[in-house]
């Protein structure tokens, strides 16, 4: 990272507080970690190759995250810290995630303030599969309420729940950063879901053992140092 952001080896060495065969020693060692070659060497820093480049972000299920940072196959992961917890991780809390009420923004629902959990959920709703660690935790969260969740349609991708909700035949109930992703949606309208209000921890996570992989200690040095709270605030003003 240091050597991609300052483009030559001693610069890059000095900002890990390294000295340059240090560096160099170190990336030929993560190539030989990863089979595949990292930097384009020469008598300078000459780039790097695809392979240097690439971050892979994928979409996965919790069940999915823990498989892959069982077999090393990920680095690491952003999920529910709290419901189904993950097992033998480390991890790092980066946010509450709160519920909302999403409805077609002509339905008499979309003018109210706030909405009850118990009329939420008498409503043709779309959720999330069961696949889904979000709807496993509507689930919870609605039996401990003594209602049951009825949905008539069901999906992996909150893109086809915003389709349906624009149809106007459905609402859904979504995580609060489906009003960041979906904001300049006219057809949404977006209500507080209250009686209780529930939140839920959402973090990083990455594998117990030791040492971590390279990105996996970037990725847990950056969550330290990350207010997600702040952002979306900030975020949100600029809108």
């Amino acid at each position: 990272m240091a050597l991609a952001r300052e483009k030559h080896f001693s610069r890059a060495a000095e900002r890990c507080h390294v000295i340059q065969s240090t560096l160099s020693s170190g990336l030929k060692a993560l190539e030989r970690e990863l089979d595949m070659r990292l930097v384009i060497r020469g008598p300078r820093f000459l780039g790097l190759p695809p392979e240097g480049e690439r971050v892979d972000v994928r979409s996965l299920s919790s069940i999915e995250i823990q498989n892959g940072l069982d077999k090393f196959e990920i680095d690491a992961g952003l999920t529910y810290l709290e419901n189904e917890p993950l097992t033998n991780v480390r991890k790092k809390a980066l946010y509450r995630e709160r519920y909302l009420f999403v409805t077609h923004a002509d339905s008499h629902l979309a003018q109210t303030d706030a909405i009850t959990w118990r009329d939420a959920t008498a409503e043709n709703l779309c959720p999330l599969h069961e696949s889904m660690k979000n709807r496993r935790v509507l689930n919870n969260l609605v039996a401990s309420l003594g209602l049951k969740l009825a949905p008539t349609v069901t999906t992996d991708s909150f893109l086809a729940v915003c389709s349906h909700v624009c149809s106007g035949e459905w609402s859904s109930i979504v995580p609060h950063t489906f009003s960041f992703i979906f904001r300049g949606c006219k057809e949404l309208g977006l209500v507080d879901l209250i009686d209780p209000v529930h939140s839920q921890a959402i973090g990083l996570v990455a594998s117990a053992r030791d040492p971590l992989s390279p990105l996996a200690h970037a990725l847990m040095h950056c969550a330290t140092r990350l207010d997600v709270d702040q952002f979306a605030i900030e975020t949100a003003d600029k809108v």
